[in-house]
């Protein structure tokens, strides 16, 4: 199994009311697991929505399916369990398969405002 990688997808930029692509990114080979960090430090309007959506390919990004997505909103949240400020929002997500050299991930920001964040993908 290789170790743990890291990709900042899209980091400290203001995101643009609408859609915003990232990828296709190949990851390193023998991996099974993907999580995604939405940094919530900027995300205070409350009328702020963000879904986030990622797709999945294993033949070389010739065809993607939906894979895994999430919801979140601005403002503060807080952890029921802790009582503390929530700073990441996270999706988390098994691949089918172990990657290898023709699996491809992409993936979409859309948001209602102008949005300032980084969003991370790590895969293990």
């Amino acid at each position: 199994m290789a170790g743990v990688t890291t990709t900042l997808v899209v980091a400290n930029v203001s995101l643009p009311i609408g859609t915003t692509a990232f990828g296709p990114v190949t990851p390193p080979p023998d991996l099974s697991n993907v999580q995604v960090a939405i940094d919530r430090t900027f995300l205070t309007s409350v009328t702020l929505a963000i879904a986030l959506a990622l797709e999945m390919s294993l033949d070389s990004g010739i065809t993607f399916v939906p894979w895994i997505g999430m919801n979140t909103n601005g403002g503060t949240t807080i952890s029921p369990k802790t009582g503390l400020l929530v700073a990441t929002d996270l999706l988390r997500g098994e691949l089918p398969v172990p990657t290898g050299a023709s699996t491809r991930i992409r993936g979409s920001v859309v948001s209602n405002e102008v949005a300032v964040t980084t969003v991370t993908l790590t895969a293990s």
